[in-house]
């Protein structure tokens, strides 16, 4: 397991445990339990993410952080090799033989390859490679932006589900017994919220971000070179070029890509 998806598993673990505990210790955790603060906090601030964004624009966002963080990206540093490799059999034996390699690549890395091969000068391949990084781009900020607009929701949702318990409470103030019950009740939409938004959207979107960062970092290393194999560039000067995306991250490592792929 790499140590992204650890880490990642470890917060998730540890946040859920910390919840778990303080709702579970001493009893009662049945009140934190409440179909109508569970509405108002989730099915409200939802309702209210429809307002901003279109049902289009909110499906494709989920089937694209789902995507997103799924991805695998390929060892930056095994990505430079190969492109070493590549320019050393394209100096040798042309740029055509490379057709063959195609299937095995990153798909970004392909289609580049694949325009290359086909003849579109490096201006061309550069535009349309470039086209595609702006708009993955783009989904990736809207993405974002749903779920940071989303983790804003949820707890002005949770305070008002809280006023709505409150103004019940008030109006039954005649029997004294019910207070206590009640106002724990008004407060859990506010717990609802405050966990929606805290432990569950502002991460997520936090991960998104940096997901995204990577991948575009991947992929403009990919078209660095992409151009310096289409230009003929001695195999040597190509590693050396994208060996710029690395930086040192330790006294101990020799080098390490800031991109370090996170599955997770």
């Amino acid at each position: 397991m790499r140590k992204p998806v650890l880490f990642t598993n470890v917060g998730i673990i540890i946040g859920a445990g910390a919840v778990l505990m303080a709702v579970f210790s001493g009893g009662g955790a049945s009140v934190f339990l409440d179909r109508e603060s569970f509405m108002i906090t989730v099915l409200g601030s939802f309702a209210a993410l429809l307002i901003n964004y279109s049902w289009d624009e909110i499906t494709q966002s989920f089937f694209e952080i789902r995507a997103l963080l799924k991805l695998e990206i390929p060892d930056p540093v095994q990505t430079i090799e190969d492109f070493g490799a590549l320019a050393v059999r394209a100096r040798r034996e042309g740029l055509l033989v490379l057709e063959d390699e195609i299937p095995k690549m990153d798909p970004f890395l392909g289609k580049g390859l694949q325009m290359i091969i086909d003849g579109m000068d490096s201006a061309a391949v550069s535009k349309v490679l470039e086209i595609e990084l702006v708009q993955v781009e783009g989904r990736h900020q809207t993405c974002s932006g749903l779920l940071t607009v989303w983790s804003n929701l949820a707890p002005g949702f949770g305070m008002i589900g809280t006023l709505v318990g409150l103004v019940k409470m008030l109006n039954s103030l005649d029997d004294a017994s019910t207070i206590g019950p009640s106002m724990a009740v008004a407060l859990v939409t506010t717990f609802y919220g405050a966990i929606m938004a805290n432990f569950i959207l502002i991460p997520l979107a936090g991960k998104v971000n940096l997901r995204s960062q990577r991948v575009l970092l991947y992929r403009e290393m990919i078209m660095e070179g992409l151009m310096a194999l289409q230009a003929g560039v001695n195999p040597r000067v190509i590693e050396q070029r994208l060996r710029a995306f690395i930086v040192p991250q330790s006294d101990k490592a020799s080098t390490r890509l800031k991109l370090e792929a996170a599955d997770d």
